[in-house]
């Protein structure tokens, strides 16, 4: 499905498409369809299209003696003001001088997605899926606003860090909570909690937080392998998965839970679950 939609998109580049085109071709409501679109690219539908937009731009700058006006128009941009704001911001330059550069780098091109849902599946990496409903959940922690997937890594740094310091912390399993934006822009800025499920002592300079995870069902994947892995997995759950399952999303938020033992050192040896908030169609 969701590869029938890219292809769908590829196809109208240079008409006025808009997300809630998109979002009603696929079949999903728009924040459902949204949050399946960005697990599975790693970006929002309308960042996805301005870049491919833009690529496309700068091909037909190099490639032809079009105007710049045409090339904006034959690109699915509303006017040339619009365009040329788009392009010097992804470019640096303006659609004139980087025709007069003559070069195009692929550090700031995007080139049509080409998925593939079963990379996780081929490598071992999902075990056996469950079904099952959790109580409202309080967890503790450090929480970090980002649009990078980087600082994710470094949240879970300083959490760890913090916990050397807290009594009986090694029994305690460890919570990623993931929650979305109620309303999907050009680009995601998403909030994410790393914790525990216990009240933790304040200390001076601490910068805690917490987080009321409403009860709801949930499918439990269990992920065997590194962290970095779980964005093959992610792709296959909610590209594959969701799509040709009875569920849809409930909540705006995932969680994964790590064991008290779990180390990113281990490797394919631990086990990380991660619950989807569903409710049945």
């Amino acid at each position: 499905m969701m590869q029938e939609v890219i292809d769908y998109i590829e196809q109208h580049l240079d008409e006025q498409l808009s997300v809630d085109d998109i979002c009603q071709y696929s079949g999903y409501s728009k924040y459902h369809f949204q949050r399946l679109f960005y697990a599975v690219t790693g970006e929002t539908i309308g960042h996805y299209m301005m870049n491919r937009r833009l690529t496309e731009a700068a091909t037909l700058l190099l490639e032809s003696n079009k105007s710049v006006v045409s090339i904006a128009m034959d690109t699915g941009f509303q006017s040339h003001e619009v365009f040329t704001r788009a392009f010097q911001r992804n470019f640096h330059k303006s659609p004139s001088s980087f025709r007069k550069s003559g070069s195009l780098s692929k550090y700031f091109t995007k080139y049509p997605i080409q998925l593939s849902y079963l990379y996780n599946k081929q490598h071992h990496l999902l075990d056996k899926v469950d079904e099952v409903y959790m109580e409202q959940k309080e967890v503790w922690g450090m929480t970090v606003q980002s649009k990078d997937q980087s600082d994710i890594r470094q949240c879970w740094k300083q959490f760890g860090d913090r916990m050397k310091v807290e009594k009986d912390s090694e029994t305690l399993p460890r919570y990623g909570i993931i929650q979305y934006p109620n309303e999907f822009k050009l680009e995601l800025e998403f909030e994410y909690t790393a914790g525990v499920s216990q009240p933790l002592q304040t200390r001076a300079n601490d910068t805690l937080s917490s987080v009321t995870v409403p009860g709801s069902k949930y499918v439990v994947f269990y992920h065997r392998g590194s962290v970095a892995d779980i964005l093959h997995s992610y792709p296959y759950i909610y590209g594959a998965f969701i799509p040709s399952s009875n569920y849809i999303l409930n909540h705006t938020y995932n969680i994964e839970v790590y064991g008290p033992n779990w180390s990113e050192h281990k490797g394919s040896h631990d086990v990380i679950q991660l619950l989807i908030p569903v409710q049945s169609k």
